[in-house]
């Protein structure tokens, strides 16, 4: 609920309402807000009130040339305590995925997303970086639970050709050639979640749940 209220603006959360709908102490609501608030999907507004940080094509371009700034080199730092077995079961997902698209779950395309944006990041020894990560996760968010649910997948998806390149180079041992792939891969991914984030906005409404309020 609160990703798909993301994208279409600025949304007031009520914390009391969120604990009554989902019949649960303040205290679990509000350790569910804080967890939302470190992924970069809510924040607190000039009156201390929850509200939704917008998912709009401006935000979504930022925190791409944040990722492609930060994850090529937290990539790179991560390979040398990478499981080559681990990476080629990964890199064995995907090219499952490969064929069957488009029949693909959105589950699917999610697993394929936190392996390589998640998993393998993980083992980077600076976790400084990770952290700063953590607040463009909202994007993964994003995929799982709208692009990749809400609209019709596209017939042909680059990403999974992209993630090979990636894995490939992990596979051969090359860090800079690693880096350059998830670069490259990032770079390419930013203008097609603006696309679908436009298509999915222009045909779809506003969650209607009672815990969040337009502002």
């Amino acid at each position: 609920t609160i990703i798909y209220c993301s994208a279409f603006g600025r949304f007031r959360v009520n914390e009391v309402e969120l604990a009554r709908q989902f019949d649960v102490g303040r205290t679990v609501a509000r350790d569910v807000m804080t967890r939302l608030q470190s992924l970069g999907m809510i924040e607190k507004d000039s009156r201390q009130r929850w509200a939704t940080v917008p998912l709009d094509a401006e935000r979504v371009a930022n925190l791409y040339e944040i990722r492609g700034q930060l994850e090529p080199l937290a990539l790179k730092r991560a390979l040398p305590a990478l499981d080559r077995t681990l990476v080629r079961k990964m890199r064995s997902r995907l090219d499952e995925v490969i064929a069957v698209y488009p029949a693909a779950t959105p589950s699917d395309m999610d697993d394929l997303e936190f392996d390589l944006h998640t998993r393998c990041l993980m083992h980077c020894p600076n976790k400084e970086m990770l952290s700063a990560l953590l607040r463009t996760r909202c994007l993964l968010t994003l995929s799982k639970h709208v692009l990749g649910s809400a609209i019709v997948m596209p017939e042909a998806d680059p990403f999974l050709a992209e993630h090979r390149r990636v894995f490939d180079a992990i596979l051969s041992g090359d860090g800079d050639a690693t880096a350059i792939a998830m670069s490259d891969h990032l770079a390419s991914a930013c203008p097609k979640v603006v696309d679908r984030l436009a298509t999915f906005v222009g045909t779809n409404n506003p969650p209607d749940d009672s815990f969040v309020i337009a502002m």
